[in-house]
């Protein structure tokens, strides 16, 4: 029997250690003499449970069926059971529920089992039926088991039962019964000493904080749990699938769906698991627009899920929205389709292909309803609602939204926003336009007090996003009743979004800061190794690993209570407060002209401001300004290296021309008054002054009119000394910081080995205006890592954040340490949009490559006049940039 003792101990290890568990289980079985039975019937469901926690499935199965039936042939009734109390597991990770279902319930009609494992056994039924779908039943099946296996006193399926019941409280919206679950099952296991199960209860409960809406604690708990799931193949790519859907509710979209295209490649034999994330991996390609991928995956998905019919009915679903993205969504344009309803009373072409859409998608709801899918049921129910306004089919659209009410004011974030957009809708096609536009502005208002519980700037940003087709819906009635002070406001109202949060100093974190002083380590040996020209791909791979990690972490960053309030108020987006905003906007433009750029249905639109009086002007084709965008930005890199410099003289001149066409001949801009812009889309990256129409002309580029407004009232005094620092690689910086020296001569200056990152930051805190020259370094897809190259390595964007006193102005001279990303034309993300973020008044810096020798003379010209006083966007275009340097900007207040 010491045997078989000693296989027992093997499958109680196999969760925690399995490649031990393994090598005790082959020691046991060593050459198959003088081994007894029983002990080969337990060493071999030892050995398939270590296969299992590897990931290799089909060596699991084949182990258990051979235990079974060794078990059964010896009459060892109890180890037969056993083994198929582990087989269901097995089979359920497998996505072949039914047959897990049925190996449970031979286990149980044996009576072979002890109470113990009896409550284990009902957990992996319950399981199973979870896995299945059926929702309501397999919560039954946990009430069932939890009270049989708490008489046994087994602590780990006790606590792996609670974590289990309480993530399937979680799909059905019970979230203070899955709290409570979560948190008991994460005492029990810790108390028990089983870190494995502890961190999967807080992997559970990273998911009741997301389906709460909390994202910064739902990804500090996804990170908590990650080490114990080192070695555990399955359990990791169930955190990487959780996580992606954590980063698709922060708007994050294309992150999610490489790191769910990663995840799919990675998971092998676990069916069920690779079901889950195709799904959810169709869900982020419908948000990125990919339909045609979608489908694909959705259909993947239902593929797996074979017997499943639950998750297979979810599957078909998100199949069957990808379906209708593909053909443009509901109506396409349905504001257009309600308002003409609402004008005439019928509906046009196409309404019988939309009515079956609707009956299709109404089915789906009604099994999604019976199956326990809460919230895909309601989001079926706002699908099905706008296609019967696309079709004219009000009442059944009203029936279908009123069921679904109660979905405006709670669920997810995207549930709520979707909700209200549809009410938005049907409210237009009863002909109440003023309802609707309250509608939108209801869900502007979600969105934002979403974006206030974000602590972290780069998920404040992209929060704004899921406002975007509320914006647009007011922007096209303003547009289309000729009303351009309410278009403008609209256009306002969807950048304030995220950019309406407080910025938050983030708190200090040793483990942040220690990722940062080793990335700003690596990128300093990648231009070291490309300059001696070495590969520096080994040194590239390990950076881009770094800024993965820091841009996770960053993202866990909580926000204040205060912060995070949301009051019901109309949080600065309600028509009343824009009225008085623009008023206030009008008054400090004085003289100047405000422009505003926006994007609807592909094509630029711009409202301008001067006087007092607003116009609003239609411009070109989106696709046709961004290619004219690239060529031009294409055209001052090849000049700020002196590479083919009359073609790329030609392809400036070419692009400059259209793009003064496309975007300012439209505008009448006849005088050569100072401008204030607000870009869209790729403009934000567009060097305006290599314009025709603005050459030699004040301008200021901001991120909205509220942000220039807010800039242009902070203070422009200033009480600390200047700040020069000059960075290393660059032949100017050193000669440029020298002569600057001159017209400041009682500023600090930083150079050579003083000036490293640490010593900047800590100079900037309080300094008078600043200028640094070096190199700069734009980081797309993780612009807040984008940096200035100083003695030691970057100065990043993540830094700038924690300034206590910002100084009043800030010029950068370096190439593309202007440029930024900017999701949903809100927040900039990048070295300049951080500074102007903290509180620096005006920023003036490249958003291209510029020449080092035209950036020097420009520098000098520059600082000339602003130390005599002039406006820093009129002493910027009197400087005279030569073509080299064409690239440089001042944003925020001019």
């Amino acid at each position: 029997m010491l045997g078989a003792e000693a296989a027992l101990a093997a499958v109680e290890l196999a969760s925690a250690d399995p490649a031990l568990a393994r090598t005790r289980a082959v020691a046991l079985l060593g050459d198959g003499v003088d081994v007894d039975v029983e002990t080969r019937c337990i060493a071999g469901r030892a050995l398939a449970l270590a296969a299992k926690e590897l990931g290799d499935l089909s060596t699991a199965y084949a182990r258990l069926r051979e235990a079974i039936a060794l078990a059964a042939g010896a009459g060892l009734a109890r180890r037969a059971a056993e083994a198929r109390l582990s087989l269901v597991a097995v089979l359920a990770d497998q996505g072949r529920t039914a047959a897990a279902l049925a190996e449970a319930d031979a286990a149980r009609a044996s009576g072979a089992l002890d109470a113990g494992d009896l409550g284990r056994l009902l957990a992996q039924r319950a399981m199973a039926l979870a896995r299945d779908g059926r929702l309501h039943r397999a919560l039954a099946a946990f009430d069932e088991a939890l009270p049989v296996l708490r008489d046994s006193g087994d602590a780990r399926f006790i606590a792996g039962a609670l974590s289990n019941r309480g993530l399937l409280l979680v799909h059905l919206g019970s979230s203070d019964a899955a709290m409570a679950d979560l948190s008991e099952s994460a005492a029990v296991a810790e108390a028990a000493g089983l870190p494995l199960i502890a961190a999967m209860a807080r992997h559970n409960l990273g998911c009741a904080a997301l389906r709460a809406g909390d994202l910064p604690r739902a990804l500090t708990m996804f990170d908590a749990a990650e080490p114990a799931f080192t070695g555990s193949g399955e359990r990791a790519c169930c955190l990487a699938v959780d996580r992606a859907e954590a980063l698709l509710a922060a708007g994050l979209t294309a992150q999610a769906r490489d790191l769910l295209a990663g995840t799919v490649r990675r998971l092998g034999t676990f069916t069920a698991d690779l079901a889950d994330a195709r799904l959810l991996l169709a869900r982020a390609r419908l948000v990125t627009g990919e339909a045609a991928e979608a489908i694909r995956d959705a259909r993947a998905a239902r593929a797996v899920y074979r017997g499943r019919t639950g998750w297979a009915l979810l599957a078909a679903f998100t199949e069957l929205e990808a379906h209708i993205a593909a053909t443009g969504g509901p109506g396409h344009r349905p504001w257009a389709e309600a308002q003409d309803m609402a004008g005439r009373g019928g509906a046009g072409a196409g309404v019988d292909d939309e009515g079956r859409l609707a009956a299709r998608v109404r089915r789906c709801r009604r099994r999604l309803a019976q199956r326990g899918w809460v919230e895909a049921a309601a989001r079926a129910r706002i699908l099905s609602g706008r296609l019967a306004l696309a079709a004219g089919r009000v009442e059944q659209a009203r029936a279908e939204l009123r069921a679904v009410a109660g979905a405006r004011r709670d669920g997810p974030v995207q549930m709520r926003v979707a909700a209200w957009y549809a009410e938005a809708l049907l409210r237009l096609a009863d002909g109440r336009r003023a309802a609707a536009i309250a509608a939108a502005l209801a869900g502007l208002r979600v969105v934002a007090a979403h974006a206030r519980t974000l602590g972290a700037t780069e998920l404040r940003a992209h929060a704004a996003a899921e406002g975007r087709e509320l914006a647009a819906l007011g922007l096209r009635l303003a547009l289309d009743s000729g009303r351009p002070r309410a278009a403008l406001a609209w256009l306002e109202r969807g950048r304030a979004v995220a950019a309406e949060a407080r910025p938050l100093r983030p708190p200090h974190d040793p483990i942040l800061a220690a990722d940062l002083a080793e990335l700003r380590r690596i990128s300093s040996a990648v231009a070291a190794a490309i300059a001696d020209g070495t590969d520096p791909a080994p040194l590239r791979s390990a950076q881009l690993r770094l800024e993965a990690t820091i841009r996770r972490r960053s993202h866990r960053t909580p926000t204040s209570d205060a912060h995070a309030r949301d009051d019901g108020s109309e949080g600065g987006l309600g028509q009343g407060a824009w009225e008085l905003r623009l008023r206030e906007v009008a008054v400090a433009l004085g003289d100047r002209v405000l422009v505003e750029f926006g994007t609807l249905d592909g094509r630029l639109i711009a409202v301008v401001l001067a006087g007092g009086r607003c116009r609003q002007r239609p411009l070109g084709d989106r696709t046709q300004v961004d290619r004219a965008c690239a060529t031009l930005r294409f055209a001052l890199h090849r000049l700020a290296g002196g590479h083919g410099v009359p073609a790329a003289r030609r392809a400036l001149g070419h692009a400059a021309a259209e793009l003064d066409r496309l975007l300012l001949t439209p505008l009448g801009l006849d005088d050569d008054r100072e401008l204030v812009i607000v870009p869209a889309g790729a403009l934000h990256t567009l060097p305006w002054a290599a314009l025709p129409t603005l050459a030699g002309r004040p301008l200021t580029v901001a991120p909205s009119a509220a942000a220039w407004l807010r800039a242009t009232r902070a203070s422009a005094a200033y009480g600390g000394r200047p700040l020069l620092v000059a960075g290393p690689g660059t032949a100017h910086a050193g000669d440029e910081v020298a002569a600057l020296h001159r017209l400041y001569p009682d500023a600090t200056v930083l150079s050579g080995r003083e000036a490293t990152a640490a010593a900047v930051r800590h100079a900037l805190d309080g300094a008078g205006p600043v200028h640094i020259a070096g190199h700069g370094e734009f980081r797309a897809g993780s612009p807040l890592l984008s940096g200035v190259m100083l003695a030691d390595g970057p100065l990043f964007g993540y830094e700038l954040e924690s300034l206590r006193v910002a100084p009043p102005r800030v010029v950068l001279s370096a190439c593309d340490a202007g440029r930024a990303e900017v999701p949903g034309d809100g927040v900039p993300l990048g070295v300049a949009g951080g500074l102007l973020r903290c509180g620096v008044r005006s920023v003036i810096a490249g958003i291209t490559p510029v020449g080092d020798a035209a950036t020097r003379r420009l520098m000098l010209a520059l600082h000339e006049r602003l130390a005599a006083g002039t406006p820093p966007a009129a002493a910027l275009a009197a400087a005279g940039a030569p073509e080299a340097a064409l690239g440089f900007l001042c944003m925020g207040a001019s």
